[in-house]
């Protein structure tokens, strides 16, 4: 597997694994994207910002992902508890498997933190995979915070 910047070309197949990603999510009883997030606008931003990744396993996407430099507004406090630091971080947001190849999601975390070595990630209270992932790659749960009416969970990994 390698990762690499995803461009406009890659919009359709994007969207269709952030499709089925909300299917899986549903029948998990997790409603964490709802039926559009995240939508095309929102696809296209991460493209055009540089800032969507995908995962290759041999020549398909196995994974897509958002990485960027903080800050990231919704980090700016936690409800309860705390970050492990304030230095510099990376965020992931958007990860999503295909589901062709097993681990690329770990790849994809793991990727990220080589690139940062200080990564902040959240997920819905209901998304009990990615809890399990994150609890799988070394991140740390700090705490909770609130964003549009959801109680959202907040994760770290530091070098």
């Amino acid at each position: 597997m390698h990762i690499k910047k995803a461009t406009i070309e890659d919009f359709a197949a994007v969207n269709e694994i952030y499709i089925k990603a909300r299917q899986f999510m549903k029948s998990m009883d997790n409603d964490q994207w709802g039926d559009v997030y995240p939508d095309e606008a929102t696809i296209r931003s991460d493209i055009s910002s540089g800032s969507l990744y995908l995962c290759i396993h041999e020549t398909e996407i196995a994974a897509v992902f958002m990485f960027t430099k903080g800050p990231d507004p919704d980090y700016t406090r936690l409800d309860t508890g705390a970050w492990l630091n304030e230095d510099d971080y990376c965020v992931v947001h958007r990860l999503a498997s295909s589901g062709i190849c097993p681990g690329a999601a770990k790849y994809c975390l793991d990727w990220a933190f080589e690139q940062s070595g200080n990564i902040r990630i959240d997920t819905y209270g209901k998304n009990l995979p990615m809890q399990s992932l994150l609890n799988k790659c070394g991140f740390e749960f700090c705490g909770t915070f609130e964003r549009i009416e959801m109680t959202w969970l907040a994760y770290q990994r530091i070098k």
